[in-house]
């Protein structure tokens, strides 16, 4: 078999990395900082997204009710119509049986004084 050359000894075209020069305490207090401030953030970031959501809640449960209190009102208006439909029928209803007990009575004094003495008190009856 064929034997492949070794492979070439590692070459870099970049000059090796120069290891950071530690940082002095006040660049470290101030990347600490600048971290806590950054963490800040976030919980402010964080606590204002639950606020909001806690806005949205009772601004949804607000519109519920409202929306409940309406339909309330809404069926409370049509109960209302439908009972003054019924008072309304119920107020012809009793005009009806008020013209049919007259026509009756009408009648019934037309058989007892004869037809002359009924058309007088039919006129009567109208004056009234």
């Amino acid at each position: 078999m064929d034997s492949q050359p070794p492979p070439p000894p590692h070459t870099n075209s970049k000059p090796p990395a120069k290891t950071p020069a530690p940082l002095t305490y006040s660049e470290q207090l101030a990347l600490r900082k600048h971290k806590m401030a950054l963490e800040y953030a976030e919980i402010q970031h964080q606590r204002d997204i639950a606020v909001l959501n806690i806005s949205r809640v009772r601004h949804e449960i607000t519109l519920r009710i409202e929306r409940e209190r309406e339909s309330e009102r809404v069926a409370n208006k049509e109960r209302e119509r439908r009972r003054q439909e019924a008072n309304g029928n119920t107020d012809i209803m009793d005009w009806v049986v008020e013209f049919f007990i007259c026509v009756v009575i009408i009648l019934l004094i037309a058989l007892v004084m004869g037809p002359m003495n009924m058309l007088q008190r039919m006129a009567c009856l109208l004056e009234l």
